[in-house]
C-alpha cells in the first residue's frame, strides 16, 4: 500500500563498489535504514533492528578463476536499537557483499536487502612493493614475470594465471591451493611467494649431493676411471708379462692407445711410450710397494651462487621433465656435463690423483614442450624493480 511503512538502505561510502585499501586493509563501510510512512502513535515504541551481512566470491565470475571461491567467515547478526551498522569484517576478503536488516515495528516486521554491492582490491604501488618485497634480485624479478606486479586486474578482482589452474596474485600462488588471504591480500601472496622461493632453494642447494649419491652417476665416474690415462709411465717391455709379487696385474688391452698402453689394476690406463715417475721398474722387480698415487677421486662442485639461483627459479616454475641419474623430482637446471659420447667430463688437477666434474644448463630445446622451457632466462631479462 502507498502508505504502508517502509524501511530503505543506504550506505557510506556511497558504493556500490568498495575497495580494499592500497595497504590491505578492509573498507570500513556503514550501513543506514531509514524507515518510511511511520507516524508516532500507540504501539509503535522503539523500532529494534537486526543486521545481517555475507561477503562471497566467485572464481568463475572473473577471467580463470574457476577453481578459486573465498568466503568471509560467517559475520554474527547485530540486534539493537540502531538505524546505523558499521560491518565488523575480520578477514581481509572481497567479492559480493549482501547486506540485510529486519525491523521490528510493533507489531509491523520491515525488511530491506542489499543488491549489486561489491568489494574488490587495489593494487600496491611500485614504491610499496619495493618497501615489502624482500631484496632479492631473483625473487623480485621472479614476480614481474608472473604477474607484471599486479595482484588484481583493473577492475580489482583477483589476478589469474592463465593457464586455468588457479595460480594467483604476484606471485601466482598456485601449490598449495591459495586461502583467501593470498587471493585478496598482496603482502600475504608475497610473504607465501617468498616462502615457497626459500623452499625450493633448499631443493636446488641439496641436488648437487643427491647427484653425488645416485647411481647414474656413480655409473659415470666408474666409466670415466676405467678409460681414463694415468700420467705416463716409464715401463721397459720386459714387465708387460708382470711380476710375481709386485701385486699389480699388467696385460695389454684393446684400449684406444694399442700397444702403447696397458691396464694396472687399481690405476687405469698407462702410456709405455713417455717417461714419467709414477712406476719404477726396481721397485715392482724388489716387489715393494709401487710409487703409485692415491685412488683417483672424481669431485661434483656444489651449485655456484648463479647456479643456484637459476635452479630455485627454476623450481619455482616447477622442474617439469623427467629426472635424471635415477633421482626423482622431475628435471632441474643444471646437469652434469658429458662429451658427445656420452662419457663424463673431468677436470683433473695436476697431480691426477683428483678431478672435477661440471654442471652445464640443459637447453630449452632438451626440456618438455609443457611449462616454460626458456623460464629462466626469460626471469632474467626482467628489469627489477
Amino acid at each position: 500500500m502507498p502508505n504502508d511503512p517502509t524501511v530503505t538502505l543506504n550506505f557510506t561510502p556511497i558504493g556500490p563498489k568498495f575497495s580494499i585499501s592500497e595497504d590491505a586493509a578492509m573498507p570500513v563501510i556503514t550501513a543506514t535504514a531509514t524507515l518510511g510512512n511511520v507516524a508516532a502513535g500507540p504501539g509503535i515504541g522503539t523500532p529494534i533492528y537486526t543486521w545481517t551481512a555475507s561477503l562471497n566470491f566467485r572464481g568463475a565470475s572473473v577471467p580463470f578463476g574457476a577453481l578459486r571461491n573465498t568466503a568471509h567467515r560467517a559475520i554474527p547478526p547485530v540486534t539493537s536499537p540502531q538505524n546505523t551498522f558499521t560491518i565488523p569484517f575480520t578477514e581481509l576478503c572481497g567479492g559480493d557483499l549482501t547486506v540485510s536488516v529486519v525491523v521490528q515495528l510493533g507489531s509491523r516486521t520491515l525488511r530491506a536487502s542489499s543488491s549489486n554491492l561489491t568489494i574488490v582490491g587495489t593494487n600496491p604501488s611500485v614504491g610499496k612493493l619495493a618497501d615489502y618485497v624482500p631484496n632479492n634480485v631473483a625473487f623480485r624479478k621472479l614476480m614481474q614475470l608472473e604477474s607484471g606486479l599486479q595482484q588484481f586486474l583493473p577492475t580489482g578482482y583477483p589476478h589469474f594465471s592463465h593457464d586455468n589452474l588457479g595460480g594467483v596474485g604476484l606471485c601466482q600462488i598456485t601449490n598449495p591451493e591459495p586461502t583467501a588471504d593470498e587471493i585478496w591480500n598482496w603482502r600475504a601472496n608475497v610473504d607465501t611467494g617468498w616462502k615457497v622461493y626459500q623452499e625450493k632453494e633448499k631443493v636446488a642447494a641439496a641436488y648437487p649431493e643427491r647427484v653425488r649419491k645416485s647411481e647414474g652417476f656413480r655409473q659415470l665416474v666408474e666409466q670415466y676411471k676405467r678409460e681414463r690415462v694415468t700420467s705416463p709411465c716409464d715401463l721397459v717391455g720386459a714387465l708387460l708379462d708382470g711380476l710375481p709379487g709386485s701385486g699389480w696385474d699388467l696385460e695389454f688391452l684393446n684400449s684406444p692407445y694399442g700397444n702403447a698402453a696397458v691396464w694396472v689394476d687399481g690405476i687405469g690406463h698407462v702410456h709405455l711410450s713417455q717417461p714419467g715417475l709414477d712406476l719404477w721398474p726396481n721397485q715392482i722387480a724388489a716387489g715393494v710397494s709401487l710409487g703409485v698415487r692415491t685412488p683417483f677421486i672424481v669431485v661434483l662442485p656444489d651449485f655456484a651462487p648463479e647456479q643456484l639461483q637459476r635452479d630455485t627459479i627454476r623450481g619455482f616454475n616447477g622442474y617439469a621433465g623427467a629426472p635424471l641419474y635415477g633421482l626423482k623430482g622431475g628435471l632441474h637446471e643444471y646437469r652434469v656435463k658429458v662429451d658427445r659420447a656420452g662419457k663424463l667430463v673431468v677436470q683433473e688437477d695436476r697431480t691426477g690423483s683428483r678431478g672435477t666434474a661440471e654442471w652445464e644448463r640443459i637447453p630449452p630445446g632438451e626440456r618438455p614442450a609443457r611449462g616454460s622451457p626458456n623460464y629462466v632466462d626469460v626471469v632474467e631479462a626482467q628489469p627489477g624493480f
